[in-house]
């Protein structure tokens, strides 16, 4: 695609740079003078990050704004470019990086995706499961009620998790999850990242592990790579249609800080970006603290402040 420097244009919308219009199915759309400020910045950065920082000397001179300001301004665009199916189509954030506009960027992750050769995915011999391999291979004979995986295989992709955890307390952790076909079953391949700099500690856990779906529900089980293979469960809801990109549900844990003890929390599920590979995915990880501007406030709403614990009960018994 030839880039017109004076006109661009993606699905039902085309913005004439020079005359500064913007048009939907061909009628011209009036835009507030900060959202056409934004959009005009957005255009000529297309396909860069822009950090908060760069957004804010660019569109508000430098000024000091909310985050709350810069969340309304940014729907207000997606809102004025009428991408009716995904409002985020166009503009996507990128957790712990900043806001990206791209006009074409291919396909969401479907099924066949394949990540880097760095970074394998699990496969039917290195899941744990067990030992009875038929046992694997045959779900509905465990699980009633089981739907095929051709019902839900547009679930299939990768990942950001949002989640609290006893291990990063007063943080959001960030995760991937990638969900991928294997031998016509759903295989979980699961990276957590931590750095805490007071301590001196570092944490990186790779979980592995299976997937059905029952009634509009995804079961999750994984399992530690590593000493001492602690098991994490999920339960999530399917998609809905207004937000095809999200899961949310909650998720049973082992806490590596308090020696163990499980603990329950609500988990969110957000696709990441179309055009995102994983291992864009993977540098987005790690804990955020509470007020960070850099997730957005649908998902920290969705997280909530807390998540149970059984550390101090188990103690006292």
């Amino acid at each position: 695609m030839n880039f017109d420097p004076y006109s661009i244009s993606y699905g039902r919308w085309s913005f004439d740079v020079k005359r500064r219009l913007l048009y939907v199915d061909g009628e011209v759309v009036r835009l507030q003078r900060g959202v056409l400020k934004l959009l005009q910045y957005l255009v000529r950065r297309e396909g860069d990050v822009v950090t908060k920082d760069e957004l804010v000397e660019a569109v508000w001179d430098g000024r000091e704004v909310s985050d709350a300001a810069i969340y309304n301004r940014v729907n207000a665009l997606r809102k004025a470019l009428a991408d009716d199916k995904s409002p985020e189509h166009c503009i996507q954030w990128e957790y712990g990086r900043g806001l990206r506009f791209f006009r074409h960027i291919g396909s969401r992750m479907e099924s066949n995706f394949v990540g880097p050769e760095t970074t394998p995915f699990p496969t039917h011999q290195n899941l744990p499961v067990a030992s009875d391999k038929k046992e694997y291979d045959e779900p509905k004979e465990r699980f009633i009620g089981a739907s095929p995986l051709k019902d839900w295989r547009y679930i299939l992709g990768i990942y950001n998790t949002f989640y609290r955890t006893p291990s990063w307390p007063n943080a959001i952790k960030v995760g991937v999850t990638v969900l991928r076909e294997v031998d016509g079953q759903v295989a979980v391949w699961t990276s957590e990242r931590g750095e805490d700099r007071k301590v001196g500690t570092r944490q990186r856990a790779r979980y592995l592990g299976s997937a059905i779906f029952i009634n509009g529900r995804m079961y999750v089980t994984e399992q530690n790579s590593e000493r001492p293979h602690s098991v994490c469960l999920s339960t999530l809801d399917a998609p809905h249609k207004y937000r095809p990109d999200i899961m949310t549900g909650l998720m049973h844990g082992s806490s590596w800080r308090l020696g163990g003890a499980p603990y329950a929390t609500r988990v969110v599920w957000r696709r990441v970006p179309p055009g995102m590979h994983l291992r864009g995915a993977l540098e987005m990880s790690g804990p955020y603290p509470d007020d960070t501007d850099l997730i957005e406030p649908t998902i920290l709403t969705s997280v909530g402040s807390d998540c149970l614990t059984f550390h101090e009960q188990t103690s006292a018994l």
